[in-house]
């Protein structure tokens, strides 16, 4: 039992009954790694027990900006602070809230400077040094080669001729490239920019980039997968995709546990749990447990009542 579907309807107790499970550890029995891949956030370090030392919070798109955080930096240099500098997006949820809760004109001009995005003059958005930008491979850098899509970018390495020197010194990077990029066109995302900036995805890409970061790891077979209602949004295609690289997951002996509705993600489970009945206090009870069509008999189950329409 490898993929796991737990259905019934909105406040029946799905999320709950996962979550204490998740709580009391029952996904960590014999030390198995627990993925939650709708809750992955990324942290930036900050020192938090380093004392004497000093948290520059800038954000460092804006050529005003930029003028800030080198008199910043001067300043405690001058004064032989140590520091810390702590990169902020401007959706950053502390900037946006006291912007939208400040009644200072001054405050609101100030964070408004940091929210505005403006390519750097000296790179033109590039983000990197002149000595970065010189190297070529294939007479691309390394930005003209992020400009390329992800199937033209692997086209661009299938073809790249190389001599007998510079494939011994490429040989690992390449095949580095070539592996993260197929899995990337297995997800069914080939057609994105290596260049294209994680905000702009929607949520159904940046959903199948964390799966193609999964599908990229070593995998031990021991890990745990939970997404609650992974499919919300999503288009049929999408959903085809996701439930491809689900089955990827199980394949290699993983484990995948879906709160979910969509019919065409439950019916393809190998067991599903149904909580029902109804939602709110007339919920919480477990109506069926069992492969697709044996929940599809239980005649109280409104999963069970739409699986035997679907001829389980």
């Amino acid at each position: 039992m490898n993929f796991l579907i737990v259905t019934g309807l909105s406040g029946a107790g799905k999320s709950m009954a996962v979550n204490a499970l998740e709580d009391i550890g029952f996904f960590c029995i014999d030390n198995i790694p627990v993925a939650l891949l709708p809750r992955i956030v990324d942290f930036a370090l900050q020192g938090e027990n380093q004392l004497n030392r000093v948290a520059v919070v800038m954000d460092v798109r804006g050529v005003r900006s930029i003028e800030k955080l080198q008199e910043a930096l001067a300043d405690l240099d001058e004064k032989k602070i140590d520091y810390d500098i702590l990169f902020l997006d401007a959706n950053d949820a502390a900037i946006q809230r006291r912007y939208k809760e400040t009644q200072s004109d001054g405050v609101c001009e100030e964070l408004e400077s940091c929210m505005s995005e403006c390519p750097c003059p000296t790179c033109g958005g590039k983000r990197l040094r002149r000595e970065s930008l010189a190297v070529t491979v294939g007479g691309l850098s390394i930005s003209d080669y992020c400009e390329k899509s992800v199937v033209d970018a692997l086209d661009f390495v299938d073809q790249l001729t190389l001599t007998e020197q510079q494939m011994r010194i490429g040989e690992r990077i390449l095949k580095e490239i070539k592996n993260r990029l197929g899995f990337l066109r297995s997800v069914g995302l080939e057609y994105l920019t290596l260049s294209r900036a994680s905000a702009t995805l929607s949520g159904g890409e940046a959903q199948r980039v964390k799966l193609a970061t999964e599908l990229a790891r070593r995998s031990t077979g021991r890990t745990i997968y939970i997404l609650d209602e992974p499919t919300t949004g999503l288009h049929f295609e999408d959903i085809r995709q996701l439930i491809d690289v689900l089955n990827k997951l199980v394949d290699r002996g993983n484990t995948v546990v879906v709160i979910e509705h969509n019919l065409d993600v439950v019916k393809v489970a190998d067991w599903i749990i149904d909580i029902g009945p109804e939602g709110g206090a007339a919920g919480g009870r477990v109506l069926g447990a069992g492969p697709p069509h044996e929940v599809a008999a239980v005649e109280q189950s409104y999963t069970g009542r739409f699986l035997r329409q679907m001829g389980l």
